[in-house]
């Protein structure tokens, strides 16, 4: 890399051309940079989806009165879920739907994820998976993932 006082020493037209090779430099660092949070950000999705199907089983196995009731509920929601979560809105979805529709269904589906957690008696943890997942969808949207 050159200093300063070398590029003094360069002529103008090789000056310019250094300061524009190395602007591109760091705006291809910053680009680089930024599909890199994008890509964490698709990741942290896949994981918030793995999270809720974990979250449904574990609302399913602390609800019901009955061993067996227990086990259908903990066993059956999580089931459910991912068959309409593979079905509607994940990227290779077995039914083409809308994007808005497959935005909302899948913003639902995740977020009554949190309220089965809450109905498990896990709030804090609730609160806190509803506001990762709303911030998850908010990037999303606003960088068209």
């Amino acid at each position: 890399m050159l200093y300063d006082r070398e590029i003094a020493r360069l002529s103008p037209m090789n000056a310019g051309a250094y300061h524009v090779n190395r602007t591109l430099a760091e705006d291809t660092g910053g680009i680089a940079a930024m599909n890199a949070i994008k890509a964490v950000n698709l990741a942290l999705r896949f994981l918030l989806e793995l999270a809720a199907v974990v979250a449904f089983g574990y609302w399913g196995f602390h609800t019901g009165g009955s061993t067996v009731a227990r086990v259908v509920l903990g066993v059956g929601s999580p089931v459910l879920a991912a068959v309409v979560w593979g079905l509607f809105v994940a990227p290779k979805a077995a039914m083409t739907l809308p994007s808005r529709v497959k935005f909302v269904l899948g913003l639902a589906i995740l977020l009554l994820a949190a309220v089965a957690l809450a109905a498990a008696g896990q709030p804090a943890i609730a609160v806190a998976f509803a506001a990762i997942v709303v911030i998850n969808q908010v990037l999303l949207v606003l960088w068209h993932q």
